[in-house]
């Protein structure tokens, strides 16, 4: 998942001292000494809070309104669930997107384009929680799905290539993690883009890295 880019620092103003206060509670405020991307980090932290509650109440909406198959409902899940990721709160964004999974594996089946991003995205919470087996499982799933829907040097292909490295890495399975990163390699050689050269790093920095390792 790629970093998001930090917003400008706001202007002063009521709704900024809320959305401060939202993240810093019980008057445990930060000194005077902030620092600007201090302040915007808590700042962007409050307002993902809030748009997180309102999420939380838009999927009771719909889930309560709408037909189960209703695109809308699943929308809501995917976006509540990456707003979770990108609070950390992984719990929360591993059952949210085990939820849509399970719904639209039920309705959808499971080589839906709704899936596809629940499942790429799953596999990295499972990642962070250290839960490398179910990552592992996740991720392959993803990486079978851009290989039978999309070309195989899908960004997507390609992600799920690159989540497994780190994932089979962990659990000690250092051959299949040498294919998988040969794989990988050979992927962003023949991309193009804006993001090659970073991936293309990216990609050479994990090989060495696995050939210390494995001395």
């Amino acid at each position: 998942m790629r970093r998001r880019q930090p917003t400008p620092s706001p202007s002063s103003s009521d709704n900024d001292g809320y959305a401060i206060a939202q993240a810093f509670p019980d008057d445990n405020l930060p000194s005077p000494s902030i620092t600007a991307q201090e302040y915007v980090d808590a700042l962007n932290h409050s307002k993902l809070l809030a748009v997180k509650d309102l999420f939380v109440k838009t999927v009771a909406d719909r889930d309560a309104t709408l037909e189960s198959t209703n695109i809308l409902l699943f929308r809501a899940l995917h976006t509540l669930a990456i707003i979770y990721a990108e609070l950390e709160q992984w719990q929360n964004a591993e059952s949210t997107y085990k939820k849509l999974l399970a719904e639209s594996d039920k309705i959808l089946g499971p080589d839906s384009k709704v899936a596809a991003g629940a499942v790429s995205n799953l596999g990295k919470v499972y990642e962070q929680q250290g839960k490398h087996e179910e990552a592992e499982t996740i991720l392959r799933r993803a990486k079978l799905w851009a290989g039978n829907n999309l070309e195989g040097e899908s960004p997507q292909y390609l992600g799920a290539v690159q989540g497994l490295i780190p994932v089979l890495t962990k659990q000690g399975k250092l051959g299949e993690t040498e294919k998988m990163l040969e794989e990988g390699l050979t992927l962003v050689r023949k991309m193009s883009g804006r993001f090659k050269e970073e991936d293309t790093v990216e990609m050479e920095a994990v090989a060495k890295g696995l050939v210390a390792l494995k001395k």
